[in-house]
């Protein structure tokens, strides 16, 4: 084959090449609880927890990070912020923890507060902080026409399970009164959209059965949609694989044509980070696994189980889809990033918009076991447990 036939062979094959290739996940840091925006001068910014509070530090390239800062109004209890940028305005929306009675087992309390700022100077809004209930996982988002809203996950501790509320701002400062999105169902991790012209909800729900052993942990991911992001109509759900299944940790965008929803998942036997995507909210394509853990504990002689959790996806102005999220290993927790175009594959699945809201079937009625009010209990604590031994 002459020499110029071999350039052309390369060329086409570079050309051809698939765009939606992923980078390899990269460690950028320790730390938990990472989220990530980019500003109108395409800097990212990454926020992300330590013990001692919140953290930011920035990137042009998302491989050279400078040196991380704590930010001013953060403490030892804030934690789990979701990060968006818009405007010039940093908008963080964090959880707060806090101690209610110290000689109480359960005397401690979870609440959602709001920091918006310029990166230097910042207000800080108590969006909840009453004692009554359990918020926790908050989401902001700003739909195209300008309006915000906040998605976070409430639990009252009387049995009914959680709950995922959603309050809407002109201003970002400003915010409505809690509406009911998605009721009590034990609901987690709600991340609100707005394409093709519907808002979605792609949430959690716990579907096991704390009595049988293979189903104790078992969680499935979910959809609904409505026309106003306030009157949600119907659910379907997107995952519902074998015994041992964790699927959770979810996150939520879109690139204006289509919808990415990254999460956890162990249905290959480890906590792994996964993505999918859909056109329409029913069609979806294969998930593809974005976390290297499996491979990486294959290696070691002696092999530890890498838990990929708590994340965060964007999709950046060049059309690129960032996952930020946590790998945890005892005593370190670590920070990891990956990178792709995002290109629907083979769509292998059609979901059905058979859930009433609220759930009230009989079929939805009995993967929700009672008393699942304690066992959310018991889930805060052993989170707060774990925080506490980072």
């Amino acid at each position: 084959m002459k020499i110029h036939h071999i350039i052309i062979l390369l060329a086409f094959l570079i050309l051809s090449a698939p765009s939606s290739a992923w980078t390899e996940p990269e460690l950028i840091g320790e730390g938990s609880y990472p989220t990530i925006a980019q500003d109108a001068d395409g800097v990212y910014w990454l926020v992300f927890n330590k013990a001692d509070g919140l953290y930011i530090k920035n990137s042009t390239d998302l491989k050279n990070w400078n040196q991380a800062y704590k930010l001013p109004f953060s403490g030892p209890g804030d934690f789990d912020a979701y990060m968006r940028i818009y405007d010039g305005k940093f908008y963080i929306a964090f959880t707060r923890h806090k101690i209610v009675d110290p000689d109480s087992f359960f005397g401690f309390d979870y609440d959602v507060y709001l920091a918006v700022g310029n990166g230097k100077d910042w207000e800080v809004y108590a969006i909840n902080n009453n004692n009554s209930s359990v918020d926790w996982y908050p989401y902001i988002y700003r739909d195209p026409s300008g309006k915000f809203w906040l998605v976070y996950s409430k639990d009252y501790k009387d049995g009914n399970g959680s709950s995922i509320v959603v309050r809407y701002s002109a201003d970002g400062v400003s915010w409505s009164k809690e509406y009911p999105a998605i009721p009590p169902s034990n609901a987690l991790f709600g991340s609100l959209l707005y394409v093709k012209n519907k808002y979605w909800m792609v949430y959690a729900v716990y579907t096991g059965n704390y009595s049988i052993p293979s189903l104790m942990n078992n969680h499935d991911l979910f959809i609904a949609y409505s026309d106003d992001g306030i009157n949600w109509k119907k659910a379907a759900r997107l995952t519902e694989v074998p015994p041992y299944n964790f699927s959770l940790y979810v996150d939520a965008e879109t690139d204006g044509e289509n919808i990415w929803v990254a999460y956890t998942s162990t249905i290959e036997g480890n906590e792994e980070v996964y993505i999918m995507g859909s056109p329409d909210g029913s069609s979806w394509d294969k998930a593809k696994r974005l976390s290297r853990n499996i491979e990486y504990i294959a290696s070691l002689e002696n092999p530890y189980n890498f838990k990929c959790d708590q994340k965060d996806l964007l999709i950046d102005r060049d059309g690129r889809a960032i996952v930020v999220y946590q790998s945890a290993i005892y005593p370190k927790t670590t920070l990891w990033i990956t990178y792709g175009k995002p290109e629907l594959g083979d769509i292998v699945m059609t979901v059905n918009y058979n859930i009433s809201l609220p759930y009230s079937s009989e079929k939805e009625s009995r993967n929700i076991p009672a008393g699942i009010g304690t066992a959310l209990a018991a889930l805060v604590m052993a989170v707060y447990i774990r925080r506490r031994g980072q």
